[in-house]
């Protein structure tokens, strides 16, 4: 289902601020039509009501726009589709599907009550076996559909639906995929499919998406999706979707976390769950479901279950498992539950505007970890020393024994004695101390906790507040923080303490955006800590590090340089925690050059982030192997081809032994290989490489695997860009014959293949391809993509046969077909009419290219008069008058729009620099039917202050 259908099931009953609709008390079918809840871009939903059972439904309708029998409606009628086929409690029935009486479709079904599980895990409020009781009831509805061969291709929390009841509900169904037989799980078990039914779709299996569009959330993808490898893509794909919302239920936090959607993407396509993993570690979840959270996230599909039935059994089989403990020590549970109801109770005085609290109070709890690490390390270091004062003793002992052999052994086993007492006691000091410090961070955790929460008491705001009411909780909020500011003097005596408050009111002013306040209290956080800690101390550091986000959030890179400098030279030769703030401080060191263009000052950071991760978790580790990756980009952007051609190299030998040659890793990294032999002009060895991909994943995996034909995709558009369009072509034909390859697929293969019949002179057999793929194109859903590039091909094919009326036709198809998805009135629609009137014009198709241009030039006088677009649009529409014999309306029009473009030709941008010339030609071609010979003559002259290959004269076409 799409986002507005899941907008609309998840409005509560008691949501009364609907605006009435005119629809309001109208009647479909059995169904009473209520209120409007939402609008989306094809469809409007409404509150209703069966009549015939009494039940309030949701009811989806076609927006009036559309026309009944478009492709809109058929696309209306497909969202629906799949859905309505997978019946099962988990997942929201449709009701009935009909029409109203103009012949729009409309959709009703379940109005769900309650709010997502994204809402519920905000909220903080559920226990936690409650929670792995709701992941449980979606594993069962995805495992159903995954029993059907149906995956949904998008799990995350804002998909699911706890109803007010506790029913569990996996919706938005809108990127649901019927997987090939080949392609669907093996039942594990009989009862997941007996019964059912073949699910059907009225669009072919994977037509919608085409290799390298992305589909889904990069937060919870998995690595084949991330990377646009959508023929990988199957019931492992939704696995790892379970296993990323159970990571967010057990750390709060999805597997990746980027700054922006792309990067975050780039962290899925690159399997990089090292933070994850090591949040879920440190959870407190048992074991036993931390260990089925990891086999989902298995980078690889192969280590991951095979479906989601298998993951809800094992949950099940958890869940009983701990139930029976928990009935074994029931006292124990007792005291959990009121401890954990305590705790619930605190964390309601948290709302989303002062989220940053539990983002500080969880370093304070990392670094009190660290700290107690550091101090483990003490102890062991102690008993160390001890053991070698107790083995000094007895060597002392023995050189007693012996002194009359070796009184001189004797002495010098004293003396060592001596000094491992010595060290004992430094050894025991640094122990005790680095336990102190452990202690008393927590305490300073606490103490901040403790403080915030008086602070921040009874200014929740409500869920589902109101912009007015959003603003008041916010001006509550900054009266509250500047009051927590007026108190601080109550910390004087504990400067860590203040320290740490600063930092924490500092972060919960940006979220307000309050931002010169939020500035103050953390720079004057830091200035305390590097006073009292100075400046090496790990919490200062942190602060620092902080700082430094805040100014990077704001985009001031340079006043966050510094601190992140510092950051990375403190703990650059650290391990664990140290590593990881060392890494994001190069990370974000890179960004700030290479924003900046300074691609050479990137460079040392790549190279020291690439040490410290070899450093971390070993040499030819993943991680440390994504490092050269980033290396050989940075190499790259800054022209060093050498140095980056010699990272990528590295990295594909050592990965496709590590790995294989169908590993993600490995493929990322030929590509770039590839990539960088291009760029030095080394199409040869580009053509090597690739070559040598594909007969190692022939091997390896098999002619006809999906990454076997993503890699030969690619060598065939290597041809193509070095115009050996025989070899190219012979591979999309093989690549064609593939029976599994999908809708979108197929128009991509045949739109390359058309374009290189046309570039190899072949237009006959490029129109006959070109077409076919346009069929496809029109026929499919979300194939939108495609129109621009397949457009242009089929005028430049029709223009080799010489079929001018071909062009007009396509031109006149692509407005009606654009029309319903731009706006009435909008620039895009007048753009688009003035491209198309201007072709139709070049052909004589005098009436359609006049209709076209006077609606164009309508929509930009209403917009701004005097553009130089406008200008144009009059001209051309006086151009397809005069063609009309309307020559007094044509000639005011030919030359109030020359007059235009000439006095805004400053503003013409470089592609519109033929539009004054072609002006021009045109009033001349306007005089020469009239046989005006003095205006043909004067505006000749005016024609030659141009360069005549600026733009070709126009003329009759014949």
């Amino acid at each position: 289902m799409s986002d507005d259908l899941t907008r609309a099931l998840v409005q509560s009953a008691d949501n009364d601020a609907a605006e009435e609709s005119p629809r309001t008390g109208s009647r479909v079918d059995d169904f009473e039509i209520g209120s409007e809840i939402a609008r989306g871009g094809m469809g409007t939903i409404y509150r209703g009501r069966d009549l015939e059972l009494g039940r309030e439904v949701a009811i989806k309708i076609l927006q009036d726009r559309f026309p009944a029998d478009g492709s809109a409606a058929r696309r209306f009628v497909e969202e629906a589709q799949i859905t309505g086929q997978l019946q099962h409690p988990g997942i929201p029935p449709i009701y009935r599907a009909g029409k109203l009486a103009d012949g729009r479709p409309y959709l009703a079904m379940k109005l769900i009550k309650g709010e997502t599980l994204a809402v519920r895990l905000e909220s903080k409020v559920e226990p936690p076996a409650k929670l792995v009781a709701i992941f449980e009831s979606i594993a069962q509805a995805v495992g159903y559909a995954h029993g059907r061969g149906v995956i949904h291709r998008d799990l995350k929390p804002a998909n699911v639906m706890v109803g007010t009841y506790g029913e569990v509900q996996v919706m938005d169904w809108g990127l649901a995929k019927v997987l090939t037989n080949e392609h669907r799980p093996v039942a594990q078990d009989p009862d997941t499919t007996r019964g059912g039914s073949e699910i059907r779709s009225l669009r072919d299996s994977g037509e919608e998406t085409h290799a390298g569009q992305i589909l889904g959330t990069p937060a919870y993808m998995p690595p084949e999706q991330a990377i646009g490898a959508h023929e990988q893509v199957d019931a492992r794909s939704d696995v790892f979707g379970l296993g990323a919302i159970l990571c967010t239920i057990l750390t709060g936090r999805p597997p990746y976390v980027g700054e922006s959607s792309e990067s975050t993407r780039q962290l899925a396509a690159r399997a990089r769950l090292d933070d994850a993993f090591a949040a879920l570690d440190r959870s407190a979840a048992e074991p036993e479901i931390v260990s089925l959270c990891k086999r989902c996230l298995a980078p690889e599909p192969a280590d991951r279950p095979a479906d989601a039935g298998v993951v809800a059994r094992d949950v099940a089989n958890l869940r009983a498992a701990a139930t029976e403990r928990a009935q074994r020590a029931e006292i124990d549970r007792a005291e959990a539950e009121v401890k954990a109801s305590e705790e619930r109770k605190r964390r309601r005085i948290w709302n989303r505007s002062v989220g940053a609290v539990a983002a500080v109070l969880a370093v304070g709890a990392a670094l009190s970890a660290w700290q107690a690490v550091r101090a483990s390390l003490a102890e062991r270091e102690t008993s160390h020393q001890l053991e070698l004062t107790r083995d000094a003793e007895r060597k002392a002992n023995d050189g007693e024994m012996k002194a009359r052999e070796s009184e001189a052994k004797a002495k010098e086993s004293a003396a060592k004695a001596n000094e491992s007492e010595t060290k004992e006691r430094v050894a025991r000091t640094e122990a005790e101390k680095q336990k102190r410090e452990a202690k008393e961070q927590a305490a300073t955790a606490i103490a901040v906790k403790d403080f915030v929460c008086e602070i921040l008491a009874g200014i929740e705001p409500k869920k589902k507040a109101t912009p007015q009411e959003i603003e008041e909780h916010r001006r509550a909020t900054r009266k509250q923080l500047d009051y927590a500011v007026s108190r601080l003097d109550e910390f004087g005596g504990d400067p860590a303490i203040e320290a740490m408050i600063r930092n924490t009111i500092g972060m919960m002013y940006d979220t307000i955006g309050a931002l010169e306040p939020a500035e103050r209290q953390l720079k004057g956080s830091l200035g305390l800590l590097d006073r009292v800690l100075g400046p090496k101390n790990v919490t200062t550091i942190t602060a620092a590090n902080a700082l430094a986000g805040f100014y990077m959030s704001h985009d001031r890179p340079t006043d966050a340089k510094p601190l992140f400098e510092r950051c990375l030279d403190a703990f650059e030769k650290d391990i664990g925690l140290g590593s990881t703030l060392a890494m994001h401080a190069c990370r974000h060191l890179i960004l700030i050059a290479q924003s900046q263009k300074r691609y050479d000052e990137a460079i040392p950071y790549h190279e020291r982030s690439r040490a410290i991760s070899e450093r971390t978790f070993g040499k030819d580790s993943d991680d440390e192997l994504d490092r050269r990756l980033d290396l050989g980009r940075g190499y790259q952007l800054n022209s060093q081809y050498a140095e980056a051609e010699r990272e990528f190299r590295a990295v594909v030998d050592i990965a496709s032994v590590k790995h294989g040659v169908d590993k993600a890793i490995t493929t990322l990294a030929w590509m770039d290989l590839q990539q960088c032999y291009s760029k030095q002009s080394k199409h040869q060895m580009a053509e090597q490489s690739l070559i040598e991909e594909v007969d190692g994943k022939i091997q390896s995996l098999g002619p006809n695997h999906s990454r076997t034909r993503d890699a030969k995709r690619r060598l065939a558009y290597h041809y193509s860009q070095q115009k050996k369009y025989g070899k190219s072509i012979r591979i999309f034909q093989e690549l064609l014959r593939i029976s599994d390859t999908d809708a979108a697929g197929s128009c991509s293969l045949l739109l390359h293949m058309g374009n290189d019949y046309l570039s190899a002179g072949q237009p006959g057999e490029a129109v006959r391809v070109l077409e076919a793929a346009e069929e496809i194109r029109r026929k499919r859903k979300n194939l939108d993509s495609y129109r621009d590039f397949s457009h242009a091909c089929l005028d430049a094919a029709y223009a080799a046969i010489h079929r001018p009326d071909k062009i007009a036709a396509l031109g006149k198809d692509r407005i009606e077909e654009l029309r319903p998805a731009l706006a009435p009135q909008g620039e895009e629609l007048g753009n688009e009419l003035a491209i198309q009137g201007k072709k139709l014009l070049g052909l004589r198709q005098y009436d359609e290219s006049e209709a076209m241009l006077r609606e164009s030039l309508s929509i930009r006088e209403k917009r701004d008069p005097n553009h130089w677009r406008t200008h144009n649009a009059r001209s051309l529409l006086g151009g397809a008058l005069s063609g009309l014999g309307q020559h007094e309306k044509a000639e005011s029009l030919l030359i109030r729009g020359y007059e235009g473009l000439k006095a805004t030709q400053d503003a013409l941008p470089g592609n519109g620099r033929t539009n004054l010339p072609e002006a021009a030609d045109r009033i001349v071609l306007h005089f020469s039917r009239l046989n005006r010979a003095e205006e043909i003559a004067r505006w000749r002259t005016e024609r030659e202050k141009y360069p005549r290959e600026s733009a070709p004269p126009p003329r009759e076409v014949k």
